[in-house]
């Protein structure tokens, strides 16, 4: 079954709540909280009522909920804890996601998410990162893309039947571009299946689109 609840003017208050339904939805296969405001109290409510009910949440939305570091983190190590993995698509889009308490660039909540994508029964096969900050500027003010990096380490290594990841908008780079071509080629050496990226919207040369163009699908 599926429950649609964007756009709903959701706060953490109201995610308690619904954590409460969650625990009696045990056929619940799609959540739908895009557009809502969400923070670290509601998506930690959420993500233990999924973990420990046993509901087989398929598909999650998070997207635009302005999560930060912290409110990621807790949402991912709460469905690292589903057993067994079931979610195929989770959508993180347009969430400041590496946005630390002090504002400085923060990658904890990518650190656990890479421990997702490394899982044996990892199940996800569609993954949203759309503006979700993976490059950016620390506490000094320099470039730092190190939630790329991240990233492509983890998308290298894992064994998850992952098809699709949209990366757009997120302020990448040509070094960058550079990374996710060592990764699709890491991939393929291992035998995994290509993937689709969405990489519009970000600094990229149409030189290097080009190239990562030979190694997989660009939807956008």
């Amino acid at each position: 079954s599926a429950l649609d609840l964007h756009g709903q003017a959701m706060a953490d208050e109201d995610a308690v709540l619904l954590a409460r339904l969650l625990q009696t939805r045990a056929q619940l296969t799609h959540l739908d909280l895009h557009d809502n405001k969400l923070g670290v109290a509601g998506v930690t409510a959420v993500a233990e009522a999924i973990a420990t009910s046993g509901t087989p949440l398929q598909s999650l939305s998070v997207a635009s909920n302005r999560l930060g570091a912290l409110a990621c983190t807790a949402l991912l190590r709460g469905l690292g804890r589903v057993e067994p993995p079931s979610l195929q698509s989770l959508d993180l889009s347009d969430n400041p996601i590496t946005e630390g308490p002090s504002a400085a660039f923060d990658t904890r909540a990518l650190v656990v998410l890479a421990a997702i994508l490394a899982a044996p029964r990892c199940a996800l096969a569609s993954l949203g990162l759309g503006a979700t900050q993976l490059c950016g500027r620390d506490g000094e003010g320099s470039y730092v893309a190190d939630g790329v990096a991240i990233l492509a380490a983890a998308l290298a290594k894992s064994t998850a039947p992952l098809a699709s990841v949209r990366l757009s908008g997120n302020a990448m780079r040509d070094a960058e571009a550079d990374l996710l071509a060592e990764t699709l080629d890491a991939r393929a050496r291992a035998g995994r299946p290509p993937l689709a990226f969405d990489l519009s919207t970000n600094s990229l040369t149409s030189s290097k689109l080009h190239a990562l163009a030979e190694l997989c699908t660009l939807t956008a």
